[in-house]
């Protein structure tokens, strides 16, 4: 009796380490492909972002993986996008009206850019162009599926980029400056200003620090056509592209869980270097 209750747990032990074994294997393609993404040199994202993006249950964040330039070619000619609007941003311009062209190219570029990179392709496109005075509508939120503007908003910049006019960006914690480059949007949450959208930098060197920064989309008391007549412009932020209250909520659940944001303004070192353009 002794001898069959022994064999039996050992039969026991052994299927478990059987089922552990198959666990473990099963697991490292997983492991693999997050592990690639956060090695890569071209385009990382940390596990906040992956644990941010998967908060809530009507989006679930894959990790994406860079891929080789030939695989891309073919995975753009496949894509149920127009092969000829991928090719050939500019015929997308007269969609877009009230864009600078070159803006709006220059977006176009770096959005079909992060697509061959592995983020996914999602509706909504929003462009910020800093070279225009706060006074300006300068946001606006495109709608890649119907080729329409659905957004044209005023956008604050940071205390320390300038009055009126942005001029000094940066992605340094405490510099109260706004940053330029590629954002991924994240999820939502409550915070002292409202529904606020937590962002997440893809330029590291430019906007990397985003989120350890605490930049996010929030609407703000101080954006509104009043403080324009009063001041001359509208209030500011310590970095973060705060919208009107009247347009904050509507923006947000439009734009949020893992669509771009393009924050343009003509700065060379960013131009230059960045590895979306």
């Amino acid at each position: 009796m002794m001898g069959a209750n022994y064999r039996n747990k050992v039969r026991c032990l052994t299927n478990i380490g059987a089922y552990l074994l198959i666990g473990i294997l099963l697991s490292q393609p997983l492991v693999a492909a997050v592990s690639s993404v956060q090695a890569s040199d071209d385009v990382k994202i940390s596990e906040s972002v992956t644990k941010s993006l998967s908060a809530t249950r009507s989006f679930k964040f894959k990790p994406f993986q860079l891929i080789p330039a030939a695989q891309a070619k073919e995975k753009t000619k496949s894509s149920s996008v127009k092969a000829q609007d991928l090719q050939n941003p500019v015929s997308k311009t007269s969609s877009f009206q009230g864009i600078n062209p070159k803006v709006l190219n220059l977006a176009l570029k770096a959005h079909r850019k992060a697509h061959t990179m592995g983020i996914p392709r999602k509706q909504f496109l929003t462009v910020i162009d800093y070279s225009l005075p706060s006074t300006s509508r300068r946001l606006w939120v495109l709608d890649m599926t119907r080729n329409k503007v659905v957004y044209n908003a005023h956008v604050a910049h940071g205390s320390a980029t300038g009055d009126n006019h942005a001029k000094h960006f940066s992605d340094a914690h405490g510099s109260h400056k706004s940053s330029l480059g590629l954002f991924l949007t994240g999820s939502t949450y409550q915070g002292k200003h409202g529904t606020s959208l937590t962002l997440h930098g893809l330029e590291k060197g430019f906007n990397g620090n985003a989120a350890s920064r605490a930049i996010v989309m929030h609407p703000a008391g101080y954006v509104n056509e009043g403080m324009i007549k009063s001041m001359g412009r509208i209030g500011r932020s310590w970095g973060c592209p705060a919208l009107s209250y009247s347009v904050a909520g509507p923006i947000i659940q439009t734009i949020k869980e893992g669509s771009l944001i393009f924050a343009y303004y003509p700065d060379n070192k960013w131009l230059n270097n960045s590895r979306f353009l």
